[in-house]
């Protein structure tokens, strides 16, 4: 059985749950040298009527919103004071589906399914358009190393498996993040009036993120080479990609 390597900063990161910033990092870093290890290997498919329910306790969303230290919803940075609880749910990083196809006993879904280390908030139809995705198929807007990180944190104590695409996906979405953005999420957005710039024209994103250097980009390029995805139209990236539906929208 081939296994996921995932070494140095990052994984001393995810598995001491490091959120201190500063001399604290050096502290951590100094007692643990390890390497995070996960199974790669094909998912064990679940019974498709199995239909596993979610049964959270009262207060929970109140909890897990000042666990986040901030008043936005890490996958898309909505602003949470704006928007009541019926537009927000609790969101399972790694889908309880996921996790069964992982490898995960059906005797542990409850337990799994109540892990604080695997909820945080998402509005409903962010919620809805992830699903049972892996991270191979779904990142977040924002905040992907911390989401890749917390993967692999959740599948790693549970001892669960990643396949192929997911491993080689989390494998770039760590490669390069810094110890804050994997520790915890950040939203940092303009302002109502601001519209911020790219600072790369074209031909530097070009040469960022055309590791194969053939002149086009692929969805797993841009991937690794942290563009935000999807790529719009007025994106420097987008005239170097395939927009198959034409929709202005590449690597949704």
């Amino acid at each position: 059985m081939r296994r996921l390597l995932i070494g140095g900063l990052a994984a001393t990161l995810i598995a001491t749950g490091w959120t201190g910033p500063g001399s604290e990092l050096a502290t951590e870093v100094a007692r643990f040298d390890i390497r995070m290890e996960l199974p790669v290997e094909p998912e064990h498919l679940r019974n498709p009527r199995e239909r596993p329910q979610n049964f959270f306790p009262t207060g929970l969303e109140g909890l897990l919103r000042s666990q986040l230290r901030m008043d936005r919803t890490p996958y898309t940075c909505a602003d949470l004071r704006a928007r009541g609880l019926a537009e927000t749910e609790i969101e399972h990083i790694v889908a309880i589906a996921e996790a069964r196809d992982s490898g995960l006993p059906a005797d542990d879904v409850l337990d799994f399914s109540h892990d604080p280390g695997n909820l945080t908030l998402a509005l409903k139809a962010e919620n809805r358009r992830k699903g049972a995705l892996d991270a191979a198929d779904y990142l977040p807007e924002h905040n992907q190393c911390w989401f890749a990180g917390k993967v692999v944190h959740v599948k790693q104590r549970w001892g669960l498996s990643v396949d192929d695409r997911e491993a080689a996906f989390l494998k770039m979405a760590l490669t390069g993040c810094s110890a804050e953005a994997i520790a915890r999420p950040q939203c940092e957005l303009p302002g109502p009036s601001q519209t911020p710039e790219d600072p790369l024209d074209p031909g530097e994103w070009l040469d960022r993120c055309d590791a194969n250097e053939n002149g086009r980009v692929t969805c797993a390029e841009a991937f690794a080479c942290r563009a935000p995805l999807p790529v719009t139209r007025s994106h420097p990236l987008y005239a170097f990609m395939n927009d198959a539906d034409g929709d202005g929208l590449i690597c949704e």
